[in-house]
């Protein structure tokens, strides 16, 4: 009796898989791109706005296809970060979100932040910041960063660690 219910089981997830699997090839050129590229490219705005609940999965997508992406306008909110060089201890800020990292929960995801002037908010303030997606290669790699058109302080906080 059990075999003939778990048959019946099995047959339902691969059918789900099945289904799954098949909606992203229609809905991706080669089915190389997902629901969250086609999120993260709107093609109808100018502006790529970086969404909370998709916040890794859109900043991935644009790290590994940075090229679709530089020199388009970005916009996005997390907590405003001060680091230092190591060897130089020359100021590097970024503006970022915690998230899972390889020793449990101490990743960080988000961008360089970079302007001309002008005073820069506290550490650890949530910021919103919009920015022209830049690079450039330092020892062989590419580095991106943004260009701030402008970056707010804000008061209410969203979500300061982010998951897949």
């Amino acid at each position: 009796m059990k075999r003939f219910l778990l048959l019946p089981a099995f047959a339902l997830v691969v059918l789900t898989f099945a289904v799954g699997f098949n909606r992203l090839d229609k809905n991706s050129a080669g089915g190389a791109s997902s629901d969250v590229a086609s999120i993260a490219r709107a093609s109808g705005s100018e502006i790529v706005e970086i969404a909370e609940k998709l916040f890794i999965a859109q900043t991935d997508e644009i790290y590994i296809n940075s090229k679709d992406y530089i020199g388009k306008t970005i916009k996005y909110e997390g907590i405003f970060k001060l680091f230092r060089e190591y060897d130089t201890n020359a100021a590097i800020y970024f503006v970022i979100r915690r998230s899972p990292g390889c020793c449990g929960d101490d990743g960080v995801v988000g961008f360089e932040v970079r302007r001309d002037g002008g005073e820069w908010p506290k550490d650890n303030d949530w910021c919103e910041v919009t920015g022209i997606l830049k690079s450039h290669k330092e020892n062989g790699r590419e580095h991106l960063w943004l260009s701030l058109t402008s970056i707010t302080v804000k008061q209410e906080r969203g979500a300061e660690f982010v998951r897949l």
